[in-house]
This record gives structure tokens, sequence and C-alpha cells, in this order.
């Protein structure tokens, strides 16, 4: 068997669209500072609700790393897609002001460290001395 034919598994194909999906989403956070000046936010406002991204992102991985040597990363993985379908609906919501919209980037960022997280667990779990190669250029590694 070749190393292509090797790589390419049912488990590592539904991972890579799985990522693919979860990450074409973040996209739109290149348009969201426009979006909330729109709504008539400030500069700080902009600041303070991007931030709360990274921060939730951040600060709750370790606790997440934790859980999933205890409980499997199938199920981390789901949830993260789940909060961050629910962060888009809420995106859509017509609440006055700007400041409610820090509720949906801390979801995006629990999203995202549950996502990642189990993710990177995954790949390593499939990894073989074939799949190698594949998963450091998924990991956007040189």
């Amino acid at each position: 068997m070749n190393s292509l034919a090797a790589l390419l598994t049912r488990n590592f194909a539904l991972l890579w669209l799985a990522n693919f999906l979860h990450w074409s989403i973040y996209g739109f956070q290149i348009v969201l500072p426009k979006y909330i000046k729109h709504l008539g936010g400030l500069e700080d406002d902009i600041g303070i609700i991007m931030a709360a991204f990274t921060a939730v992102s951040v600060f709750a991985r370790p606790a997440i790393g934790g859980l999933l040597a205890r409980r499997g990363a199938k199920g981390f993985m789901l949830w993260g897609a789940v909060l961050l379908g629910a962060s888009l609906v809420l995106f859509a919501a017509p609440w006055p002001g700007t400041m409610w919209l820090i509720l949906p980037r801390l979801l995006q960022g629990l999203s995202l460290a549950l996502f990642a997280t189990a993710s990177s667990v995954l790949r390593g779990f499939s990894s073989t001395h074939t799949t190698a190669p594949a998963l450091l250029l998924s990991a956007g590694r040189p």
C-alpha cells in the first residue's frame, strides 16, 4: 500500500472535513469589527468583543485538555461544533447595542478551545509513520 492510500483513510477524511468546515466559519472575523462599528460600537467595544474570543480560547484549553484525557475527544469536537453554531445564531439576534456581542464571542472562544484541542488529540491518535508528514502539514508546520 502506498503512503497516499495509507493516509486517505475514512477517519482521516472525516477529520479533515470537520476541520475544514469548522475553520472556514472563522473567516467572518475579518468583517466583525466593521459590523460592530455599523451597530454603533466604539473602538473600545471592538477591542473588548474581539479579545473575549481569544481570552476564553486560551484559558479554557488546560481544563479541556485534562477532561479530554479522561473522556475522549469526539464528544468535545461535537460540542465545539454545536457551540459554534449557537454563536452564529446569536450574532443574528436583533438585540440593541453592541456589548451583547460578547456572548457569541465567548461561545466561539469556547468552541475553538473544545474543537481544536480535541482535533489535535484525534490527529495524534491517527498518526502513524506513513501519516506523520501529512499531520505536520495539516497542523500548519513546515
